[in-house]
């Protein structure tokens, strides 16, 4: 594929990852094989809603060298791993999408479905957790894809990544697993939409990191105010509607946790160590809390 056109789909997928929900703020990343030798792949902490040409970097298959200040996604790995497992993929999304997240806490190594889904098929692998941007994430989630029989694995407590042959084919994925964990979490009881109402004469619950977008914010918990009516409290909180989505799903990931024999929160060493990676290289609010409430150990 030309670099400019894969650079140009990159673009157009972040424009429609960010609208369509499937991921909040800058968590995430995509992106494209340009050929056999090389991919180009979303920068680092950049908002996908206004991505330019120079925020979606060239990388080499073999040692992802890259020119210029501008640094790639720090799981660049994980897309060259499946580029080199999944020879057909030429589009790559890593979304942190709302049932398929919460599902992600569960603990389980795969979940059966009750009908085939689009891209997905009956059932999705679970791969093992590992800290975001590190080896063990890449082969964690290599070892999953490879057992997939559709075009995306969940990430446990992380989300998943979807692939396609093209653009189209790696987002239909995406929502087919939406819509197959979306029906999933229902039978099982899980609140699908607002399930921070289910605490509606609460005025403040401490709530567990059991994804770790929420744990870059919150560390191991954090103290969520309410208004009494099962609504969150932002204050001054920058990026509420971003904030607001990352605490709700991390709510509906501990319902769904709760649910499963095997469900439980990211380890306070994990979590504690998130936040502080946070906080150092990507939070412009490294001097105050982010969201909802004061943090807690």
């Amino acid at each position: 594929m030309d670099l400019k056109k894969a650079k140009e789909l990159v673009i157009k997928a972040g424009e429609e990852i960010t609208e369509s929900g499937l991921i909040a703020r800058t968590w995430g990343n995509i992106s494209c094989r340009v050929d056999q030798e090389s991919f180009v792949i979303t920068a680092s902490g950049r908002n996908y809603m206004t991505l330019t040409e120079e925020e979606v970097i060239p990388l080499g298959m073999k040692d992802m060298t890259h020119r210029g200040p501008v640094k790639p996604s720090s799981e660049k790995k994980l897309h060259r791993e499946l580029y080199k497992l999944k020879p057909e993929a030429n589009f790559i999304i890593h979304t942190h999408q709302d049932n398929a997240s919460a599902i992600s806490a569960m603990g389980f190594g795969s979940v059966s479905f009750d009908k085939e889904y689009d891209r997905i098929g009956k059932g999705i692998i679970c791969a093992d957790y590992a800290l975001p941007g590190t080896n063990k994430l890449s082969k964690n989630t290599a070892r999953a894809a490879k057992e997939s029989s559709g075009n995306a694995v969940i990430m446990s407590h992380h989300g998943a990544v979807c692939w396609g042959r093209t653009y189209e084919e790696a987002f239909a994925a995406a929502y087919g697993l939406e819509e197959a964990a979306a029906e999933y979490l229902a039978r099982m009881g899980v609140p699908l939409k607002d399930p921070l109402s289910k605490y509606v004469s609460y005025k403040r619950l401490y709530l567990k990191a059991y994804l770790d977008d929420y744990a870059q914010i919150a560390g191991p918990k954090m103290e969520i105010l309410l208004d009494g009516k099962g609504k969150l409290i932002l204050g001054k909180a920058e990026d509420r509607e971003a904030t607001e989505m990352i605490v709700q799903k991390n709510c509906k990931a501990y319902f769904a946790a709760f649910l499963s024999p095997k469900g439980k929160p990211i380890s306070t060493i994990d979590s504690n160590f998130l936040r502080q990676k946070y906080l150092r290289q990507y939070s412009k609010l490294s001097k105050r809390d982010i969201g909802t409430g004061r943090h807690k150990k």
